[in-house]
């Protein structure tokens, strides 16, 4: 996404309110899984540019996801998940842009067997207490 435009809006001698650009041409598909999931995610995020306060599930699993990023660029082209992918090919963080629906988003790994099939891959851990 395009960097945040930021205007300031005067609210007094001394009071400056930092507003964000709403008109960026896409939306990111993680704003509209956070959208659905609490709008006001979107809201501080995007217009109050709020960091976010972690739990420590959150903060373990995203260790967890970094570490298996970490990982996969060691092993640079091979695929290790399935004896049908052998040969195949693998691209990491693909950025992928909708124009018709105005959306984008980057993908963890897209693996192209050698029939040309493109097989997203997501890196997700989950573990329920």
């Amino acid at each position: 996404m395009s960097e945040a435009k930021h205007v300031s809006v005067h609210l007094g001698k001394r009071q400056t309110l930092p507003v964000s650009d709403v008109a960026e041409p896409y939306v990111s598909v993680t704003d509209v899984k956070h959208y659905i999931y609490c709008p006001r995610l979107v809201y501080f995020d995007r217009v109050l540019h709020a960091q976010p306060v972690f739990g420590s599930q959150q903060e373990e699993s995203q260790e967890l996801h970094e570490e298996y990023v970490r990982k996969e660029l060691r092993r640079k082209d091979a695929v290790y998940y399935s004896p049908e992918f052998v040969g195949a090919e693998k691209y990491l963080f693909v950025q992928l842009v909708s124009q018709k629906f105005q959306l984008q988003g980057i993908i963890d790994c897209i693996v192209k067997t050698v029939k040309g099939e493109y097989v997203p891959i997501e890196y997700k851990n989950m573990n329920s207490d």
